[in-house]
């Protein structure tokens, strides 16, 4: 009979002493406590009686063994999640990733998943459900779609935040914490992606009313602009640089005198540089509204977000005809934005193609 003195029983962790009443499996040959044994009801190393291997003793610790991690030592720790064996000192389940702290009973009406050949002999462990490999011994990277927000808190009137990410879906992890922060401090964050796509940012996020509008308007500004370039700033520079002896047309250099003379004659005419900077005058306006939509994307989305959870349990108090509403009025229209976008384009060079 071996001599089991010092080696650890597989599902307690303690260490066998001479006088322990010890019992061995019949199939691989593991060592158990009598009552560990008994207790468990078979033998753990199911994934040795599968490939008809004997259980051997760990090896023992050296400098070459020690650095290849957790593969050398027994698999008694069972993952309360999906009740994989992992290694005794490992701290997450190397399948699931899930915390290796609580009760394996948790599963006991469940097959416990073997660890299979790939999972035991490289360093890089199984893929995770959290999107990529893991290490052994090392804890994954947990996402939370929340951003750290109860899902369960309220915002007003009955309402969640686990209900508000529901009509968000798409980057709820940027848009749940911002809500929570207006609700609770009254203030918000600069929104870069409606300052820079304005209106069709709104379409894109399903506030319809609010992109139309600021989508004509800006469009309106634009044409507005590229018309009052054409057809009042540069007929009146032309002018100008006429009366002072400036050909555009053809003038590679302009002398002094020449521009001394031009500014003489707008001195003359205050009204021209009225005329001259209303194109400029134009563009700051797109770019004023384009400041407004920055500031306050964020405080009409969680507005818009709370209203329509407000109108899905007015129209359907029934639990499956509001998640299909939920689901059909939340997340992102990319369809109505992108005919947007090039009916925008369309508009926009029309006037260029047209003077």
């Amino acid at each position: 009979m071996l001599d089991y003195t010092g080696l650890k029983c597989p599902v307690c962790g303690d260490a066998f002493k001479a006088d322990d009443d010890i019992v061995v499996c019949p199939v691989c040959g593991a060592p158990y406590h009598r009552d560990c044994y008994n207790k468990n009801g078979k033998c753990i190393f199911d994934e040795l009686h599968d490939k008809n291997e004997s259980w051997h003793p760990p090896k023992p610790e050296t400098p070459e063994n020690h650095s290849k991690g957790t593969e050398y030592e027994i698999r008694d720790r069972e993952c309360p999640n999906c009740g994989v064996l992992n290694p005794h000192s490992a701290l997450f389940c190397s399948r699931c990733g899930s915390p290796l702290l609580g009760q394996p009973d948790t599963h006991a009406n469940r097959e416990p998943i073997n660890n299979t050949p790939e999972d035991e002999g490289g360093i890089p462990g199984p893929m995770t459900p959290f999107g990529g490999g893991m290490f052994y011994g090392m804890p994954p990277i947990f996402f939370d779609p929340m951003g750290g927000v109860n899902p369960t808190e309220t915002v007003e009137d009955n309402i969640t935040f686990g209900e508000v990410s529901k009509i968000v879906q798409q980057n709820t992890r940027y848009y749940i914490p911002v809500f929570n922060k207006i609700k609770n401090t009254g203030k918000s964050k600069f929104n870069f992606s409606a300052f820079i796509f304005s209106g069709p940012w709104f379409l894109y996020r399903k506030q319809y009313k609010l992109g139309v509008i600021y989508t004509a308007v800006l469009l309106l500004l634009y044409i507005a602009q590229t018309l009052l370039s054409f057809f009042v700033s540069t007929p009146v520079l032309n002018s100008m640089c006429l009366q002072a002896g400036i050909d555009l047309s053809s003038a590679t250099e302009i002398s002094y005198e020449q521009m001394m003379a031009l500014a003489s004659i707008i001195e003359e005419n205050p009204q021209n540089y009225l005329l001259l900077a209303c194109p400029l005058i134009a563009g700051l306006l797109m770019f004023v509204l384009m400041l407004v939509c920055g500031f306050t994307a964020n405080r009409a989305y969680f507005k818009h977000a709370v209203n329509t959870i407000k109108r899905i349990k007015e129209e359907a108090p029934e639990n499956e005809s509001y998640n299909a509403l939920v689901i059909e009025r939340g997340g992102v229209n990319t369809y109505v934005t992108f005919a947007f976008v090039i009916f925008y384009m369309i508009l926009t060079y029309l006037p260029l193609l047209i003077l």
